[in-house]
């Protein structure tokens, strides 16, 4: 087995230390946890697990030396007897025998997925949070490559967040930057049965149940080609959880009432708003592994404030044009708003602010919240209330008027808000 007589220095996780700008990068994801490795300026690096490696992944599914990479054009992958084996395209290599794989590209040591970057998509460490990568704008540019680098593997992938945060947005996304000729699928799984779901995934035949008189291709067959979105899959029953499992680990679909299964070749995108590890112990740990190739996650939007605005724009043009301008007022109130329904809210709140407006301006007496009607004033009320006698110079009357409501409501809003009312003259 070659071994370097003076190693290099193992790259662990953490290291800060960044190579010369045409070095490449390494993404490992283990169990879901994900990881940047600057790859040695050397022509070759042994992965493995034992402190004289290379590259250091200290995973009980890694070898103490697992295989070898030819780091020279794209890369060289060459096992090294592993135990565990090492993987590339659904296939395990044979030990000794090298297999090219290039940028762009994903392969698996064990239980860990790799993916070989090009020296322009090492993402900026703002976008790593923890242990998955952040996505601020699921809809925008892809500057430094990463996302397009992602899209273009084959692994699946897992999008954390909140609800209305644009997880299907980025699904989207990925499907359109990924190489995959076939449809994007997608499927809300906490909005199907148990019963009703396994049929619209996996098809049945004919005669297969009550009701069953013809045969019925499932979703999976119809993303030949292309990607199945499965939103909500916290939602998931165990029993289509274990049937989903052995669909992505065989590429292959058994239809209800069939002996016959049927081979698929269809890339897995899963959503969910809630962490499934942690508070959800009826999912299964092995199916999320299996999904979790790579995770990402995307934010909520008051975690992502400076978009606040362009979004609004971004959502009244999409009602049409003209797009109404949005004052400064209303834009301090949007921006200080902490939008629980995300992107989501923000775009019934500026479909309800242009029909009030009625092709005018958007002002803060357009801006109508998502919430109960006995509902306690908000501090984003607050800053409403303030923000409107501001652009009034103070004068109570007009405030009102700007906010929709009665000069007596306001004044009894800054009695009940403890807003100091303002004098005249001041």
């Amino acid at each position: 087995m070659s071994r370097r007589k003076t190693p290099t220095p193992p790259t662990t996780v953490g290291d800060t230390r960044l190579p010369a700008p045409t070095a490449r990068y390494l993404l490992v994801t283990v169990e879901g946890s994900l990881h940047i490795f600057a790859l040695p300026t050397a022509s070759a690096a042994i992965v493995g697990r034992g402190t004289e490696c290379q590259i250091v992944l200290d995973h009980p599914s890694i070898s103490r030396q697992h295989a070898r990479l030819e780091l020279t054009s794209g890369c060289t992958v060459t096992d090294l007897d592993s135990r565990n084996g090492t993987w590339f395209r659904g296939k395990r290599l044979e030990p000794g025998q090298p297999q090219r794989v290039d940028v762009g590209e994903s392969f698996s040591l064990g239980s860990t997925s790799l993916l070989l970057l090009p020296a322009g998509a090492k993402p900026p460490v703002s976008l790593v949070a923890g242990s998955h990568l952040r996505v601020d704008d699921p809809s925008g540019d892809d500057s430094t490559g990463l996302l397009t680098a992602i899209a273009e593997t084959t692994s699946s992938l897992f999008i954390l967040g909140e609800t209305g945060v644009g997880k299907e947005v980025l699904a989207t996304r990925i499907h359109a930057l990924s190489k995959r000729t076939g449809p994007l699928v997608a499927v809300n799984c906490a909005a199907l049965s148990e019963t009703l779901l396994e049929s619209e995934l996996f098809g049945h035949e004919k005669g297969a149940f009550t009701g069953a008189v013809r045969t019925k291709e499932g979703l999976l067959q119809t993303a030949a080609g292309g990607t199945l979105f499965l939103d909500e899959i916290g939602d998931m029953s165990a029993s289509v959880q274990s049937k989903m499992l052995r669909a992505i680990e065989t590429q292959s679909v058994l239809r209800l009432g069939s002996v016959h299964a049927q081979k698929i070749d269809v890339r897995f995108v899963a959503a969910t708003h809630r962490d499934l590890l942690a508070n959800t112990p009826a999912f299964r740990r092995d199916l999320y592994y299996r999904l979790a190739g790579f995770t990402l996650v995307v934010p909520p939007l008051r975690e992502r404030r400076p978009q606040i605005l362009g979004l609004a724009t971004t959502l009244l043009r999409s009602l049409g044009e003209p797009v109404p301008p949005i004052t400064s007022a209303a834009s301090i109130v949007l921006m200080d708003h902490d939008w629980p329904g995300n992107v989501r809210e923000l775009r019934n709140v500026m479909a309800r602010a242009r029909v009030i407006a009625r092709g005018g301006e958007i002002d803060v007496g357009h801006l109508v919240f998502d919430g109960p009607a006995d509902a306690p004033p908000a501090a984003d009320e607050r800053t409403r209330i303030a923000a409107a006698l501001e652009s009034c110079a103070g004068n109570q009357t007009r405030a009102a008027k700007l906010l929709g409501i009665s000069r007596s409501t306001l004044i009894q809003k800054l009695r009940l808000l403890d807003i100091a009312r303002p004098r005249p003259g001041k």
